[in-house]
């Protein structure tokens, strides 16, 4: 049981890091983005598609 979390955990840090690093980000805090927990992961996602909208809103991107 534990072996599937952890594969599933990495799944989804990969996914994350995949679509960041897609937007262009690559480090967040002088810290690479594997070194990264889950968490901070999913917070570093939402904010880069939070100001993707603002973007978005004002005409800038």
């Amino acid at each position: 049981m534990a072996g599937y979390l952890r594969k599933s955990l990495d799944r989804v840090k990969h996914h994350y890091i995949s679509q960041l690093l897609n937007a262009g980000y690559y480090k967040s805090s002088d810290r690479q983005l594997y070194e990264l927990t889950l968490k901070e992961l999913e917070k570093e996602f939402k904010m880069m598609q939070l100001r993707e909208t603002n973007k978005r809103k004002h005409g800038l991107g």
